[in-house]
This record gives C-alpha cells, sequence and structure tokens, in this order.
C-alpha cells in the first residue's frame, strides 16, 4: 500500500507555487524597471517657494469664505479632551487649492 496523490492537489500546489513565485519576481522586476525610469529631479529652492505661494493662496482662500460666511460647518469628531473638531468649506476648498497648485506644477512628485 502506497500513498496516492491527487492529480488536483499537485495542480493546486503547482498553481499556488506558480503564484508565489510570479510575486516575488514582480517586485523585483517592478523595481528594476522603475530605476531605469528618468528620474527628475526639483530644485528645494523652488519647491520651498511654491509651497510658500500655496500656503498664502490656500490662507485668502480661508479668509474669503470666513468673510461670506459660507462656513458650512461639519463635525470631524471629538478631540481627546471631548470637544468638537469643525470642518469648514473654507479648510476644503484652501487645502484643495494648495494641493492642485503643487500637483499641477510638479505632477510627478508624490
Amino acid at each position: 500500500m502506497g500513498i496516492r496523490l491527487s492529480p488536483l492537489g499537485i495542480a493546486v500546489f503547482c498553481l499556488l507555487g506558480v503564484g508565489v513565485i510570479y510575486h516575488l519576481y514582480a517586485g523585483v522586476l517592478s523595481s528594476r524597471i522603475a530605476s531605469f525610469r528618468q528620474k527628475r529631479t526639483v530644485d528645494l529652492r523652488d519647491l520651498l517657494a511654491l509651497s510658500m505661494e500655496a500656503a498664502v493662496q490656500g490662507g485668502r482662500e480661508v479668509k474669503r469664505i470666513r468673510e461670506d460666511n459660507t462656513l458650512e460647518e461639519k463635525s470631524k469628531g471629538k478631540t481627546k479632551e471631548g470637544a468638537s473638531e469643525k470642518l469648514t468649506l473654507g479648510d476644503l476648498n484652501s487645502h484643495r487649492k494648495m494641493f492642485y497648485l503643487i500637483k499641477n506644477t510638479y505632477p510627478y512628485i508624490q
């Protein structure tokens, strides 16, 4: 009497092995391909100047929303102390302005 291996079990085992090997090599190959891509450099002084301009534009947006009294407050949740943390339309619009200014100027940075 011997051990009989099921053909279905062997097939499943082989497929799992191929899947593991694929996932291992997919990470290696993608990192090698990424290293061959053209690397883009960003001058940090330009990025700092852009960040300062984004902060100024974001602040102007918050001020504009506050002056128009269109805050549309929502609660983000409670702080550790139990106070309600507010999220306003000015916060959202300010974030969008800053994000898209930087994203449109340097689309390849993350």
